[in-house]
């Protein structure tokens, strides 16, 4: 049984140099086990958009900077909702009131508040991504960033990608098993990582708000696909 087990541990160390995507071990309770690695993936047109963007002013007086932010936000979101965007999916992500202050001959000087606040737009409706961009870039904003595309419910996609990745480990650990002359018993382990989204971009480069100014162009905005995976790790008992 020693030898057995001892030639056990060299077939499966082989295997295991052989590729990456299994993991064998042999447990310290004289139970032999296998781990197999099962993946799956779907490449997933987007649903839904997110920008960030912030406005930001300066003032002596804290009021003056506030009510400047608190009007051209007002505007901002007035102008969104023009085109679609509902309330409900703008967000204020930060708001900030820092003191500012100049030095002049060695002495500390203040110089005035800026009020900084920060907004996030998801926009739903993916044809409509190139006119909202724009028209952000119209209203003063101060910047712009983040631009994403992603699926807004995407719990279904994700467990169907886990059944897949499973049934890939299960066909995996089968033909390994026939291989090995060794029969599956028992799943004592099981874990799953590594999904996620991984943008794929086709067709042009994401260009918009080219110039320092804000270009007036309506801005070209392909959503192109995301890749969805799923990986999962399924551990056996042998004999």
């Amino acid at each position: 049984m020693f030898l057995l087990a001892v030639l056990v541990v060299l077939v499966l160390g082989v295997l295991l140099v052989a590729t990456q995507e299994k993991s064998i071990t042999v447990s310290d309770v004289q139970e032999n086990t296998i781990s197999i690695t099962g993946e799956a993936e779907r490449f997933v047109a987007p649903d839904t958009a997110s920008i960030s963007f912030s406005m930001t002013r300066k003032s002596k007086n804290l009021s003056e900077a506030t009510d400047s932010v608190n009007e051209r936000i007002s505007g901002l979101i007035s102008t969104l909702k023009q085109d679609g965007v509902k309330e409900s999916d703008i967000k204020t992500t930060g708001y900030n009131v820092n003191p500012q202050y100049i030095y002049t001959d060695r002495q500390r000087q203040f110089d005035g508040y800026r009020v900084t606040q920060s907004i996030q737009v998801k926009i739903r409706d993916l044809d409509n991504v190139s006119t909202v961009v724009t028209k952000i870039g119209q209203l003063e904003v101060d910047n712009v960033s983040g631009l994403s595309f992603f699926i807004d419910d995407d719990e279904k996609i994700r467990e169907d990608l886990r059944e897949d990745a499973i049934k890939d480990a299960k066909k995996k650990a089968s033909k390994l098993a026939r291989d090995l002359g060794v029969d599956l018993e028992n799943i004592v382990g099981f874990s799953e990582g590594g999904g996620g989204y991984y943008p794929q971009q086709r067709g042009k480069t994401v260009s918009f708000l080219e110039s320092a100014d804000f270009a007036v162009e309506e801005a070209s905005i392909p959503a192109g696909e995301n890749r969805q995976q799923s990986i999962v790790t399924i551990t056996y008992t042998i004999k």
